[in-house]
């Protein structure tokens, strides 16, 4: 009778967790995330469903991603991690340690990061899950290119098109895919790339339905407002930056309003409403520090809105702290357990050797240098404006001290003035 009735009692937990996690996923909301947090966490224990309390963690652990907790996410990945070990779930544990991958790489964790994808990736391919290969290659895409490496990002993504190819499963993915191979471009500066890669996730997500679709479409949008002002389409610009407002506005995800406001604050600083832009950016980098999400996205636009107005000073003091997060990332050594998967996508083209995190740190010294040079050139210039006020307050007082002793002809007056 008493384990009847403890039977009950899971069912009617898993069943309430169902409910509340499933509703706040779907719309993006959740009026007690505390009481969803508390659900999960009652799911990582034996109940009348395994498999299906697993996917209820990894939807709340998605959710709370989602709505910029990634940190109290990563408490619920972690924990189903553990309990698909405990029954011996290879799926699942795969499903989860890609989770945790995703979001110990939003809170800066990259070393665990890469160790859930490196695990989470063998996993997949002893047990050939296509689907599940091609979503982890995403995701470790999309860890490498926070650490900055974005041509070994760039590789992951197109592994997981090809995987995309062969496996249905995989085609919603596709639009966000297209979306970082975009925004790695313009990282690289291979401008035109980029906007063939984002021209292709916007066509793939022409409707997006649901929280994390329209998340994606508001990427899409931020990145395709940043590529157009590299080649000077302010109207293209503003209108995605619209867009990427409206469709954030939808989501009700913080993530997604970011996003958002780093597009806008983007559009105004090279529309010539610089002080609004900058304003806007600027509150925005606090509330990515605040919920420790996409700092470094918001801090790379600080850069090149403060670079494009002449302040190379504050463009040299966002990128000090981009130096700063890529100091940490190389002291981590985050590579170490994605290495192996990484050189077989290097196989076939040797002259691509994988990049490290001290080249990156190496490119960014060489831009603060850049930086460095134009302050100090912008110093000297206004010491030499501040010279020439000076020496022509000097000439104003010679002149009027020569025309209080002016003589009678007013050939004096006349010498002076040639």
């Amino acid at each position: 009778m008493g384990t009847a009735n403890a039977t009950n009692i899971s069912v009617a937990l898993v069943q309430q967790a169902d409910e509340l996690i499933s509703f706040a996923l779907k719309t993006g909301a959740c009026k007690d995330v505390a009481e969803l947090e508390l659900s999960a966490t009652q799911l990582g224990s034996a109940g009348p469903d395994v498999e299906r309390q697993l996917k209820l963690m990894q939807d709340a652990t998605l959710f709370l991603y989602i709505s910029g907790r990634p940190d109290r996410g990563l408490i619920i990945a972690l924990k189903a991690r553990d309990f698909a070990l405990s029954v011996a779930n290879a799926k699942s544990t795969s499903a989860a340690l890609a989770m945790v991958g995703i979001c110990a790489a939003d809170t800066g964790n990259l070393p665990l990061a890469m160790e859930a994808y490196s695990d989470a990736l063998s996993l997949a391919q002893k047990s050939n899950d296509v689907s599940r290969e091609g979503k982890i290659w995403q995701n470790l895409g999309s860890a490498l290119a926070y650490s900055g490496l974005f041509r070994e990002a760039n590789a992951c993504f197109a592994r997981a098109l090809e995987l995309a190819k062969v496996c249905k499963d995989l085609g919603p993915l596709s639009a966000g895919i297209q979306t970082n191979i975009a925004l790695n471009y313009l990282h690289l500066e291979e401008i035109g790339l980029g906007l063939a890669a984002i021209q292709k996730s916007i066509e793939l997500s022409s409707n997006p339905v649901g929280a994390h679709a329209i998340l994606n479409r508001v990427l899409a949008e931020n990145c395709s407002t940043r590529l157009c002002l590299e080649v000077d389409d302010l109207a293209g610009a503003r209108t995605h930056a619209t867009a990427a407002r409206h469709f954030a506005s939808q989501s009700k995800s913080p993530r997604a309003d970011i996003s958002a406001s780093v597009a806008e604050g983007l559009a105004e600083v090279f529309s010539g409403q610089s002080d609004i832009g900058i304003s806007r950016l600027t509150a925005t980098l606090e509330r990515g520090i605040a919920l420790k999400v996409t700092i470094r996205e918001v801090l790379v636009a600080l850069v090149k809105a403060h670079e494009h107005i002449g302040q190379h000073d504050k463009a040299l003091e966002y990128l000090n702290m981009m130096l700063e997060q890529q100091r940490k990332t190389q002291a981590a050594n985050v590579l170490q357990h994605v290495k192996r998967h990484l050189e077989q996508l290097h196989v076939a083209d040797k002259d691509s050797p994988i990049e490290d995190a001290s080249q990156i740190i190496k490119k960014l010294l060489t831009r603060a240098e850049v930086f460095e040079g134009r302050v100090a050139k912008s110093e000297l210039q206004k010491r030499d404006k501040e010279l020439f006020i000076a020496r022509v307050e000097v000439m104003e007082r010679l002149a009027v001290a020569a025309e209080l002793r002016d003589d009678s002809t007013g050939e004096h007056s006349y010498r002076v003035g040639r």
